[in-house]
């Protein structure tokens, strides 16, 4: 499985209405090594960057406060009508936005700062806190870019060592090899154990049942 899969969650419930193995960290450099200089930003990607961070951060503190409006706005377009499928009243408020969730216990403990990103041509993912519960995973915040503008698309659990804490990554699959990879591993997930093959003969055609032993005779008394 991938490193960036995920469970499906806040834009998936959104999304679908009215349907209700780890990479290792970078090693420290030797001592006396020479770590190699970052490449400089160019101005379109120090713009990105900049639309990214602006983005995120609004949809943190939108989904920190359970502001499902300003988290609708930041989403895709025609996610405000769509709310009515994560309001209070709805099962899948309490697995979202529940103060028990891994989602909440992590926005809860966020300090303001981003921690890393991960940028894309129509996706980007920015950590942002550890993971409340599992060591060496990490919280981000996913956005989607949809007709030049990036949009709030979900919060994900991932492996810490996708990030570093001040590197910036121009480098992701696109959303829709995302989407591929996370449909491949559900389906997965669900997939039965093969059943072993039925027994053949020589010319490849099923080999005959074995007769069933005859009947041990019962002396007479």
């Amino acid at each position: 499985m991938r490193r960036w899969m995920v469970r499906a969650g806040f834009l998936a419930v959104v999304a679908a209405a009215p349907a209700c193995g780890k990479k290792a960290e970078a090693p420290a450099a030797a001592a006396g090594a020479t770590a190699a200089a970052a490449p400089a930003e160019t101005p379109e990607q120090a713009a990105e960057k900049a639309a990214v961070e602006e983005v995120a951060k609004a949809s943190l503190s939108a989904y920190r406060d359970k502001n499902i409006e300003r988290l609708a706005e930041l989403g895709p377009p025609g996610a405000k009508e769509r709310t009515i499928f994560i309001e209070p009243r709805n099962p899948n408020y309490e697995r979202l936005l529940g103060d028990s969730t891994w989602r909440m216990r992590a926005l809860k403990a966020w300090d303001g700062e981003l921690k890393g990103m991960r940028i894309g041509k129509d996706v980007a993912q920015v950590r942002f806190a550890d993971h409340p519960d599992v060591k060496g995973q990490v919280i981000a915040v996913e956005l989607t870019k949809i007709d030049g503008k990036w949009r709030f698309h979900d919060l994900i659990e991932q492996d810490k060592g996708l990030y570093t804490r001040s590197t910036i990554t121009f480098s992701l699959p696109s959303a829709e090899e995302l989407k591929k990879a996370r449909e491949d591993a559900e389906k997965e997930k669900g997939a039965t154990p093969p059943t072993a093959p039925a027994p053949t003969g020589a010319d490849g055609a099923k080999a005959p049942m074995a007769p069933a032993p005859a009947p041990t005779p019962v002396p007479a008394p």
